[in-house]
């Protein structure tokens, strides 16, 4: 049945269109509040929309950070790291009872000292002071030895200074007897693995600071598409 001065609206959906007096208002309501319902938050394709319509800006702000994070990385100065192994036993002149074990975090110290590094200083004729920048000195899991590494610009530089600073300090942690004939009870340390020669740069680490760079962009992205989709369905004009 078809009501007097009823009408088709653009999607062929039968209505009375509103009269001079008032009559139909809410029908023409009714329509519009389903039409916003059907493109408002959570709607289906509400977000592929959103981010179709937006994908040119979220691609220009990803492609910065990332351009951004590279020309850093590739501008930063290489460093080349070489390390030297040593392992830290108990003297053999503490007997006469149970073995002490070194203390590890002690034995860190002693190869940054300045007693050590000035014995490496007179080895290699470099300052004490320049010698102690690009040292660094780790001991890994429950073994007794000791990383001794050093970072330098120049590979062979790293090589030379971290085997000059192992050395000395395997030569002062050596079984030689004390200054007073007593026996040295101090930890000894055997140098077990030279300092090679470093092939391929240390840092930067060009994969990891672009991977961070494109984690950091997306982080930035999501409140940014998440504020302009509140912005757009308050601001989008009635249908």
């Amino acid at each position: 049945m078809i009501f007097k001065d009823a009408a088709r609206d653009g999607e062929q959906r039968w209505y009375r269109p509103a009269s001079s007096n008032g009559h139909g208002k809410s029908t023409q309501l009714a329509r519009l509040v389903e039409r916003e319902v059907g493109h408002g938050p959570g709607s289906p394709g509400s977000w592929s929309r959103l981010l179709l319509a937006h994908a040119r800006w979220i691609l220009g702000v990803t492609l910065a950070v990332v351009a951004a994070a590279a020309l850093f990385a590739f501008t930063q100065t290489k460093s080349y790291t070489a390390t030297a192994d040593a392992l830290v036993e108990p003297s053999a002149a503490a007997g006469g009872g149970a073995a002490q074990q070194p203390v590890l975090a002690t034995e860190e110290s002693v190869v940054s000292s300045g007693a050590v590094l000035s014995k490496a200083s007179q080895a290699i004729g470099v300052p004490v002071a320049e010698l102690s920048h690009g040292l660094s000195v780790t001991a890994k899991g429950a073994s007794y030895v000791l990383h001794i590494s050093y970072a330098n610009p120049n590979p062979h530089v790293a090589q030379q200074r971290a085997q000059a600073i192992a050395q000395a300090y395997t030569s002062f942690r050596s079984t030689t007897p004390a200054a007073n004939g007593a026996p040295n009870t101090a930890p000894v340390a055997t140098l077990i693995t030279p300092a090679p020669l470093p092939t391929s740069p240390s840092s930067p680490k060009y994969v990891l600071d672009l991977g961070a760079a494109q984690d950091g962009s997306q982080h930035s992205v999501r409140p940014s598409v998440g504020r302009a989709a509140s912005w757009s369905w308050r601001s989008a004009p009635a249908r």
